[in-house]
C-alpha cells in the first residue's frame, strides 16, 4: 500500500509540497516536545503532551523516509493517534490520576496489534492481503474517530476562561483528525486516495504546527491542571459513550457487509435508522441521564454535587414567574430535580396539622398525616433529618407506597411542612451528602413558604383595610348629613312658618337623599369588585362653593362669608361633583365646629399659577404643628367623641388625586385655615366681582 501511494507522488511540485510540509510538521512538533518536556516535566499533562508531540514528529519523519504507506509510518500513525487520545483524555474533568497509566497500557496494546498486523500479516497479494489492509484501515479509523471525539469533547467541556487557549490546540487537531477520517473512509469504500489528498493531509498537519504551538503558549497546562464543571463532565461522558456506540455500529455494519451478500444495503440502512432511534431514546430518557449523572458523581469526583451549580438551578426554579406553576409546585419540582426523581407532594402545616398543599407527577394514596411531632424529623442531638428507609416506613408517610423520602421544612424549632418524594429514576440510596444538601434546600424552601404566607396575609389585611376604610368614609359622610338634618329639626318649630325656611328644608332633604343614593351606588360597585371611580366632569368651582356656603349658612349656627376674585369665579376644574361636594361639606363643618357657639367662617377663593386656592378659615382654638404633622391626616385617629378620623385624610387624598394638595395654616390660639389647591382646566374667563 505504501509503495503504491509513494509511486503516485512523482517528481515536481507535488513531491516538493509533500517533503516541505512533512519536514515542517516533524521539526515543529519535535521542538514543541523538547520545550514542553524541559519546561514542565514535573507536570503529568506536560509529559503526555510531549509524548504526543514526539509521536507526531516521528510519524512525520517516517513519512519523509518511507512514504505514507511504509510499515514504520503505518505503525507510527497509530502510535501518534493513541498518544494524542491519552493526552486529550487527561484534559477531561474528574479523577484522572489513573487515566495516563490506563491510557498508556491501552495505547501499547493498540500499537502492538497494529504492528502485528503490519509485520506478521500475509505477504504477496490476493484476497488475504486485501483483507489485512482493510483490517488495518478499520483499526486506524476507530482510533481516528476516538481522537476526534476527544478533541471536540475537551473544548466543549472546558469553561469559558479556558476555551480561549484550548481552541488553538483542539481546533487544529480536530481538523487533522477529521480529514484523516475522510481519507480512511474513502480508502475503505473506494480504494487508495490520490496524490492530491496525501499532499493536502501533509499540508494540514504543517498548518497545525504554529496553531498548536500558540495554544501551548496560551494554555500553560504544565503549570496548573484544567478543572471543568460536573455538567461539562456529564456532556463529555455522554459524547464519548455515543462515539463508542457508533463505533460498535460501524463494526457490526462491516461484519454484515462480509456475511450477507446482496442483502447488505437494506440491512445496513436498517441498522443505521435503528441505531439513531436508539440513541435518541436513550438521550431523552430521564433514567439514562440520572444513571450517567450518578456515575460521574461517584467515580470522577470526591464530592458528589457541584453545590454552586445545584444552588443556582434550585433558586432559578423557585424564582421563575409562571402563573401555571405556583410556589408550592415549584418547591416540589426543585427538590425532585435535585434528587433525579419524577415527582413528589408538599404537605404544609395549618392550625397544627399537615394538609396536602400540592402535588407534582404524584398521586397521594389517601394518606392523612394529621398532627406530626417535630421530634419525628429530629435525631438524638435535635438536628433535623430526612426520613427514608425504615424510618420512613415507621412514620405516617410510610403508608403511601409511592413515598421514597420525606424531607422536613424547618423554621426555627417548628415544622412548616414536609416534602414527600417518589422513588428515583435510577437506583439510589440516600447518604450523608444527599441529606446535607436536602436539608440546606429545605431550610430555604421554608423561608420561601413563610414569606409567601406573610405576603398573602398582608394582602388580605390590605383588602380588609380597604373595605373598612370605604365603610368608614361612608359612615363619615352619613354623619355629616345627619348633622345637617339635626340642625334643621331643632329649628323646625321656631322657623316652620317661614316660607324660606321650608324651602331650605326641602332643598337640604333632597340633597341628603341624592347623596345617600350615591353612597349606596358606590358601596354596590365596591362589593362587586369594580373600581369606585365617580364620573369626572368640568365644573365651575365658584358655583359649587357658593352652593355649599349657602346650604351651610341655612343649617349651621355660625355665619359663613364667601369672597372670590374675578379670575377665581370663572375658573373651571375637572373632578367628581359628588366627591367635591363631600370635601367642601367636611371642611365647612369642621370650621363651624371649631368656632363653637361664636365666631364666623371666612371662605375666600383666588387664582394662583393655574390653581384654584380655596381658603376656609375659622376662629377656633387652632392646632399645634406637631398635631398637624402626626395626627391630623392619620386615618382612624380622631379627638372627637363621635368622629371616625377619616375626614381630613379623605380631603387631602382627594386633592392629591386631582393634582393639588391640602395645606394647614394653624397655631394654638389663632384659628385654622385649611387651604385647598386644585388645578384649573381650559382658559380662565374672568367675571366681574359681585358686591
Amino acid at each position: 500500500m505504501g509503495m503504491i501511494l509513494l509511486s503516485r507522488l512523482g517528481p515536481g511540485d507535488p513531491h516538493q509540497l509533500y517533503v516541505i510540509a512533512n519536514g515542517i510538521t516533524a521539526t515543529g512538533f519535535l521542538v514543541m516536545a523538547v520545550v514542553v518536556a524541559v519546561a514542565g516535566w514535573r507536570g503529568w499533562q506536560a509529559r503526555l503532551f510531549a509524548s504526543a508531540a514526539l509521536g507526531q514528529a516521528l510519524w512525520a519523519g517516517a513519512l519523509l523516509v518511507t512514504g505514507p504507506g511504509g510499515a514504520v509510518a503505518s505503525v507510527l500513525y497509530t502510535l501518534h493517534l493513541a498518544a494524542w487520545s491519552v493526552f486529550l483524555a487527561s484534559m477531561l474533568p474528574g479523577r484522572l490520576s489513573g487515566l495516563p497509566l490506563t491510557g498508556s497500557l491501552g495505547s501499547v496494546l493498540l500499537v502492538g496489534l497494529k504492528a502485528v498486523l503490519v509485520y506478521a500479516g500475509p505477504g504477496g497479494g490476493g484476497a488475504e492481503l486485501a483483507a489485512a489492509l482493510r483490517t488495518e484501515l478499520t483499526l486506524d479509523l476507530l482510533a481516528t474517530i476516538l481522537a476526534l471525539l476527544l478533541a471536540v469533547g475537551v473544548f466543549h467541556a472546558a469553561g469559558e476562561s479556558k476555551r480561549w487557549a484550548l481552541k488553538f490546540i483542539c481546533f487544529p487537531l480536530a481538523m487533522v483528525f477529521a480529514f484523516d477520517l475522510v481519507l480512511l473512509s474513502q480508502s475503505l469504500a473506494m480504494g487508495l486516495p490520490g496524490v492530491e489528498y496525501v499532499n493536502l493531509s501533509a499540508l494540514l498537519n504543517a498548518v497545525a504546527v504554529p496553531l498548536v504551538a500558540w495554544g501551548v503558549h496560551r494554555c500553560g497546562f504544565w503549570a496548573e491542571e484544567i478543572v471543568v464543571s460536573r455538567q461539562a463532565a456529564l456532556y463529555s461522558i455522554t459524547l464519548i459513550g455515543v462515539g463508542a456506540y457508533l463505533l460498535a455500529v460501524s463494526v457490526v455494519a462491516l461484519l454484515l457487509e462480509r456475511g450477507v451478500g446482496t442483502m447488505v444495503v437494506p440491512l445496513r440502512d436498517g441498522l443505521l435508522v435503528a441505531s439513531i432511534l436508539l440513541v435518541a431514546f436513550l438521550l431523552s430518557s430521564g433514567s439514562t441521564r440520572a444513571r450517567i449523572k450518578g456515575f460521574v458523581g461517584r467515580h470522577l469526583y470526591v464530592q458528589r454535587y457541584d453545590y454552586a451549580l445545584e444552588w443556582r438551578k434550585f433558586m432559578h426554579t423557585l424564582s421563575e414567574e409562571d402563573p401555571d406553576s405556583p410556589l408550592e409546585t415549584r418547591i416540589i419540582r426543585a427538590c425532585a430535580d435535585l434528587m433525579e426523581v419524577p415527582g413528589g407532594a408538599l404537605w404544609l402545616t395549618e392550625a397544627g396539622r399537615l394538609h396536602l398543599a400540592a402535588t407534582w407527577n404524584y398521586r397521594a394514596a389517601g394518606v392523612q398525616p394529621g398532627r406530626v411531632a417535630e421530634a419525628l424529623f429530629q435525631d438524638r442531638t435535635g438536628d433535623w433529618t430526612c426520613l427514608y428507609g425504615r424510618r420512613l416506613a415507621a412514620s405516617p408517610f410510610g403508608a403511601d407506597p409511592s413515598a421514597w423520602a420525606a424531607i422536613p421544612l424547618p423554621w426555627g424549632g417548628s415544622l412548616v411542612g414536609v416534602i414527600v418524594l417518589s422513588p428515583p429514576r435510577a437506583p439510589h440510596t440516600i447518604d450523608a451528602q444527599d441529606e446535607d444538601l436536602l436539608m440546606l434546600i429545605a431550610r430555604q424552601c421554608s423561608s420561601f413558604v413563610k414569606e409567601h404566607r406573610a405576603v398573602r396575609s398582608l394582602e388580605e389585611t390590605r383588602q380588609f383595610a380597604k373595605f373598612n376604610r370605604q365603610y368608614a368614609f361612608v359612615a363619615h359622610d352619613i354623619k355629616n348629613i345627619v348633622s345637617q338634618l339635626s340642625v334643621m329639626v331643632r329649628n323646625f318649630e321656631r322657623h316652620y312658618d317661614n316660607p324660606a325656611f321650608r324651602d331650605d328644608i326641602q332643598t337640604t332633604i333632597n340633597n341628603a337623599v341624592d347623596r345617600l343614593q350615591e353612597m349606596l351606588k358606590r358601596l354596590a360597585r365596591f362589593e362587586a369588585g369594580e373600581a369606585a371611580l365617580e364620573p369626572q366632569e368640568e365644573l365651575r368651582a365658584y358655583d359649587m362653593v357658593r352652593e355649599q356656603v349657602a346650604e351651610r349658612a341655612a343649617s349651621a349656627p355660625c355665619p359663613v362669608r364667601l369672597a372670590a376674585d374675578a379670575a377665581a369665579k370663572g375658573a373651571r376644574i375637572r373632578t367628581s361633583r359628588e366627591r367635591f361636594t363631600v370635601v367642601l361639606g367636611h371642611l365647612l363643618s369642621n370650621a363651624c365646629e371649631a368656632n363653637g357657639s361664636s365666631g364666623s367662617v371666612q371662605v375666600s377663593m383666588a387664582l394662583s399659577d393655574r390653581e384654584i386656592v380655596l381658603d376656609i378659615s375659622d376662629e377656633g382654638p387652632g392646632m399645634s404643628f406637631e398635631f398637624v404633622r402626626d395626627y391630623l391626616f392619620q386615618p382612624f385617629r380622631t379627638t372627637k367623641a363621635s368622629g371616625y378620623g377619616v375626614g381630613a385624610y379623605q380631603c387631602r387624598e382627594f386633592a392629591r388625586e386631582q393634582g393639588g394638595d391640602l395645606d394647614v395654616i394653624s397655631s394654638p390660639g389663632s384659628g385654622t385655615t385649611m387651604r385647598l389647591r386644585l388645578p384649573v382646566v381650559g382658559a380662565v374667563v374672568a367675571e366681574p366681582a359681585a358686591s
